[in-house]
């Protein structure tokens, strides 16, 4: 049962599948402890694609989003997730994580997707429904997820032709819909329109997390990511000039075999050229099963530690500078609820994903201009 959660409280933040997981209810699992989503207080069996329920998430109405998941709609499989859906839940803490999603680029360091399968689009229609019943329920925000997400809607071709660009549009027309965020994407796939589209829709926020993974062609290259530095730079350079005001996060890695004091350097001259808001930074373990595992060169753990150290304070530096330029400017907040570490101050997220704390009367759902009024490397405070 729902326990002691409240029956008509407003859910301001939802996320939404759009490249379905495998079929097991612990890939489920896996895939909610991106969101540190714990002790669940409803759950049922993937046969039934029930929706997950989360404490401190508003009341739901599961019955009803059960009966519209397990109708026949065309290409949907029986091992379909559908949506998972999550309120106020805390941000994932990657260095904990331990997940996989569908993902049809075969990566040295990962088993995928010959444990998975191949990636399966939900269709835009079923999409664009979802998250009008979940507007009409009083949500402000949806993350659309998927690996890779915007690679989204090639598989259904040619039955029908689109792409992640024009969904985004899609949503951003759905009434109520104030934030649109998604995760996470690939930078060999992030193209012209759905930057177009991050641009120029009111609800798209101007924040992007865009996995480096390392500084270095030759790390990248033995990665088999399929893109080079200079490549992902390039990148950079078109989001920013078509969004100047965007917030970038990133994923790296540090001490992938093979890496050598130089390519690790070419990771920090990375870091530094580009200014991330965020990173969330990794140390390379093998995995059974993966070609990372059993390559030449493994770096020592003392050199991946020494790495990761240096490259923690290189990003913190920068993400403080970041957010110290926003010291005095106004910032629109979505407010989540009360602070966790002050009780007398609320907390709510700007547009470019970063956490508030301040002074002031709001519920929970409500969008207020805060302004700035101190920073440190991850939080704003403000009234």
């Amino acid at each position: 049962g729902r326990g002691d959660v409240p029956q008509r409280t407003v859910w301001p933040i939802v996320v939404v599948i759009i490249l379905p997981l495998g079929g097991e209810l612990p890939r489920c699992r896996q895939t909610l402890e991106l969101f540190q989503c714990q002790e669940l207080v409803a759950q049922s069996t993937v046969e039934a694609l029930d929706v997950t329920v989360f404490p401190r998430a508003a009341w739901l109405d599961v019955e009803r989003l059960n009966a519209d998941l397990t109708k026949p709609l065309p290409q949907r499989t029986s091992d379909e997730l559908g949506a998972v859906v999550a309120a106020n839940a805390p941000r994932h803490a990657p260095h904990r994580q331990k997940f996989g999603e569908r993902i049809d680029h075969v990566l040295a360091r990962v088993a995928l997707p010959a444990v998975r399968g191949r990636e399966q689009s939900r269709r835009p229609g079923d999409i664009v429904a979802e998250v009008t019943r979940l507007a009409a329920d009083g949500v402000r925000e949806v993350t659309l997820l998927g690996q890779n997400v915007n690679s989204w809607g090639r598989d259904l071709v040619p039955e029908v032709r689109t792409e992640f660009g024009e969904l985004l549009r899609g949503v951003d027309a759905v009434p109520g819909i104030e934030r649109i965020r998604f995760t996470s994407p690939h930078p060999k796939d992030f193209r012209e329109p759905v930057i177009a589209a991050m641009a120029e829709c009111r609800s798209v926020c101007e924040h992007a997390h865009l996995p480096l993974q390392s500084g270095s062609s030759a790390v990248l290259k033995r990665m088999r990511r399929t893109y080079d530095r200079e490549r992902y730079l390039r990148l950079v350079e078109r989001l920013r000039a078509a969004i100047p005001d965007l917030a970038l996060g990133t994923d790296i890695i540090v001490g992938f075999p093979g890496e050598t004091d130089e390519d690790f350097a070419h990771t920090l001259e990375v870091v530094q050229e580009v200014r991330y808001d965020s990173a969330f930074t990794f140390i390379f373990s093998p995995r059974s099963g993966t070609e990372a595992a059993t390559m030449q060169d493994q770096v020592p753990d003392e050199v991946k530690h020494e790495r990761l150290e240096q490259l923690v304070d290189v990003v913190q530096r920068i993400a403080a500078e970041r957010n110290a330029a926003r010291v005095g400017s106004v910032e629109e907040v979505l407010v989540e609820g009360a602070s966790r570490t002050d009780a007398t101050l609320l907390r709510g997220r700007t547009r470019g994903n970063v956490m508030v704390n301040f002074a002031g009367s709001a519920e929970a759902g409500e969008l207020v201009d805060v302004e700035i009024e101190s920073a440190t490397s991850t939080t704003l405070r403000g009234a």
